[in-house]
């Protein structure tokens, strides 16, 4: 992920197929941390 958004022009990021699992919070952090990479690795870029 570090080597596209530092290599490619990054238009768009699609987490649609996510679903939540009831009970089961650890893929819904592990998907918020994810975006969270993502959004720092293309800030990086543009500093």
């Amino acid at each position: 992920i570090r080597y596209t958004t530092q290599s490619k022009k990054i238009v768009g990021v699609d987490i649609v197929e996510f679903s939540p699992i009831p009970q089961i919070l650890a893929p819904d952090f592990l998907v918020a941390k994810l975006i969270y990479k993502i959004i720092g690795y293309i800030q990086v870029k543009f500093k």
